[in-house]
């Protein structure tokens, strides 16, 4: 296995410090990753020697018993010579792992994708002979995907392909797919289905397969009622067994909802598992299949110690949980007390998991930043990292201070809904831990470790300096970077320095939704209800989402790409009481406590025995220690409900982050 062999080269307690020229980022891998820092490595991974040598002297001291990896695209001797000399040097490339496959195409991998492939040669052997650059494409395909074009020959085997390789959250480079499509559109069978787009994005793929199974519903409905007209299915539901078969899962997957109809009793049996005779009976088993779906993903009756999810694994869990988490603090949800114990068990395990995975792969994957950012504050180096392709591109960076994924989710739907002209794509980051506005927000603002900002960890007042000394670095102007507060009346103007033609890289803080957040005192069912009245309903009284909406499309206008993100989910957590260290914290919310003194940390903690100190993660200024509850409690009065953040759920750590452009 490739894993082991790269970690051949990284024997613990041995080298202080390791330098590693590794090019095609074989040290990406969120499990090599994990491994490594489970034999004590702290990796530094910055392509400026200044912010090199800053990262070695905020791991002081380094021995073989603490050793350090350094890591660089290019070669070793273009390092500082006095770490060239000292240290130990490694050589990491593809082409020494896969020595028989085209090494273009090679490239075309993800870290995770690279794992699949060597677990896969592990298994049924190298290649007999070397491969060509197509040869290799064919092969990487059967391999890392599971995929030969040649056996995918009708819908069903094609849908059945497709639900499990968007399950992995791992998508295939644009060159492979490209590769794959031009495949596929060879069989009749497949060549009038939108190939492309159903490969490249689990959207557009969820969304037809969505208005394919309303067509067929459309088609019995109109059969049996006489009714006009109804388009004519492209998956051919009505007369392929395959499909019948296939429909449990894709129901069971959330690939399709089903759908609710009067007159459900009177289509063929094998439809039951996506047709509801009542809107109600549709919550309830939309409810029951995400339930089930996680069960499987999170095995509640492993212990947090096993699991294997990565982080793509993880996005699709936390988006799921989202849904779920909404459909329970719905008001008018329907679901009974069965679905609520599974629900909160699940909670409970979901939790448990989650933060045992923190602990592994946080601190690790804050090394991995382009092409794929992970941690808010890579979000900065992305957007340069895209103005680069781009080098014309205005980017516009809107900040909505306090939205979870659950609450993006309700967002894109009314977007989508109203502006079908916008073009959405999404992916997650993780909040920095604590997920506190003044460390998480100022992360995401300055593209630095909150360790790189010590002097003003614990408030946003310098905000504008850290988004101007950003961009400055990356070469643009300062009458080419603007930052403002949005203003929160309703009828408030938009800034005016965004009308300047000279900005390139724009950003805006909304709070809107984080003041409403925090003002919420019912509780989770209590914040959907208010969401969805600013949604929703117009009163006159408070700045409506429509302000935003005019917002965004005035950005256009401007040839802004949006970029909109947040700096912190939310959570409910009920109130376990409330130190009383009076000045000696250095910063309190509901959900995390930051300290600089262990001692008083171990006191604290005496008296608050179910929580979590969170220290010495790399990121986090040394000394700064984070006291958090375990699970759903809070720094409150006890008993009391809160909606708050801080802590390690996947509520407040999950991130939506967000392109948005218009077709």
């Amino acid at each position: 296995m490739m894993l082991d062999q790269v970690l051949a080269y990284f024997p613990p307690h041995t080298h202080p410090i390791s330098l590693v020229s590794d090019p095609d980022d074989l040290l990406g891998d969120e499990q090599l990753l994990a491994v490594l820092a489970e034999r004590g490595f702290r990796l530094i991974a910055e392509h400026d020697p200044i912010a090199v040598r800053y990262s070695i002297q905020q791991l002081l001291p380094i021995s073989a018993e603490m050793p350090v990896i350094i890591v660089t695209a290019g070669p070793l001797d273009a390092l500082p010579y006095d770490l060239w000399q000292q240290g130990y040097h490694v050589v990491l490339a593809l082409h020494q792992f896969f020595p028989d496959i085209a090494y273009p195409a090679l490239r075309e991998l993800s870290p995770g994708q690279r794992h699949r492939l060597s677990a896969a040669q592990a298994k049924l052997g190298k290649p007999l002979q070397a491969l060509a650059y197509r040869d290799s494409l064919d092969y990487l395909l059967q391999m890392v995907f599971a995929v030969e074009p040649g056996r995918l020959r009708s819908s069903a085997d094609w849908l059945a392909w497709l639900d499990g390789y968007h399950a992995r959250n791992d998508p295939m480079s644009p060159v492979l797919a490209q590769h794959l499509g031009s495949r596929l559109r060879q069989f009749a069978l497949l060549a009038s289905l939108p190939i492309d787009a159903m490969l490249q994005d689990a959207t557009a793929y969820h969304r037809f397969v969505q208005e394919e199974w309303l067509k067929y519903l459309h088609k019995q409905v109109r059969e049996r009622s006489e009714v006009a007209y109804a388009p004519e299915p492209m998956l051919p539901f009505e007369a392929d067994p395959a499909l019948h078969d296939l429909l449990p899962r894709l129901v069971r997957t959330g690939t399709l909802t089903p759908v609710a109809l009067v007159n459900a009793a009177t289509l063929p049996s094998w439809t039951r598992p996506a047709v509801v005779p009542h809107s109600a009976d549709l919550r309830r088993q939309q409810f029951a299949e995400g339930v089930a779906w996680l069960e499987q993903q999170i095995a509640p009756n492993a212990s947090a110690a096993t699991s294997s999810l990565r982080w793509e694994q993880w996005q699709l869990v936390a988006r799921r949980w989202a849904q779920l988490s909404n459909w329970r603090a719905a008001p008018d949800g329907g679901l009974d007390q069965d679905h609520l114990n599974r629900y909160h068990l699940l909670q409970a395990h979901l939790d448990e998991q989650f933060a045992h995975w923190l602990r592994a792969n946080y601190a690790t994957l804050a090394t991995r930043a382009l092409p794929v950012p992970h941690h808010l504050h890579h979000i900065p180096g992305w957007l340069a990292y895209q103005r680069q392709q781009q080098p014309d591109q205005r980017v516009a960076l809107l900040v909505l201070d306090g939205m979870s994924l659950a609450d993006w989710l309700h967002i894109r739907d009314l977007w989508q809904t109203r502006h079908p002209d916008w073009r959405i794509a999404d992916r997650l980051v993780l909040a920095q831990i604590p997920s506190m506005t003044a460390i998480s927000r100022q992360a995401l603002i300055s593209g630095k470790r909150p360790a790189q900002f010590e002097p003003t960890l614990l408030h946003n007042r310098h905000e504008e300096r850290h988004w101007s000394s950003f961009w400055q670095l990356h070469g643009l102007a300062p009458d080419a970077i603007a930052f403002a507060h949005l203003a929160t009346q309703r009828e408030a103007a938009y800034p005016d320095r965004i009308q300047s033609r000279r900005i390139q890289a724009l950003c805006l803080i909304s709070s809107v939704i984080d003041a409403k957040v925090h003002n919420e005192s019912q509780g989770a069912s209590g914040w959907q209800a208010t969401l969805g009245v600013w949604l929703h309903v117009n009163d006159g009284q408070h700045q409506p989402v429509a302000w935003l909406e005019g917002l965004i499309k005035h950005l256009f206008n401007l040839r802004y790409t949006v970029v909109v993100t947040s700096d912190h989910g939310h959570v409910e957590a009920r109130g376990m009481g409330v130190p009383q260290e009076g000045v000696l914290v250095e910063s309190r919310s509901k959900r995390a406590r930051v300290y600089s003194n262990p001692d008083i940390v171990r006191v604290v903690q005496m008296q608050f025995a179910d929580t979590i100190v969170w220290t010495d993660d790399g990121l986090l200024p040394a000394q700064t220690q984070v006291m958090m509850p375990q699970g759903r409690r809070a720094f409150a009065p006890a008993g009391e409900l809160v909606i708050s953040h801080g802590g390690l759920t996947i509520e407040e750590m999950a991130v939506p982050l967000i392109t948005i452009t218009q077709s």
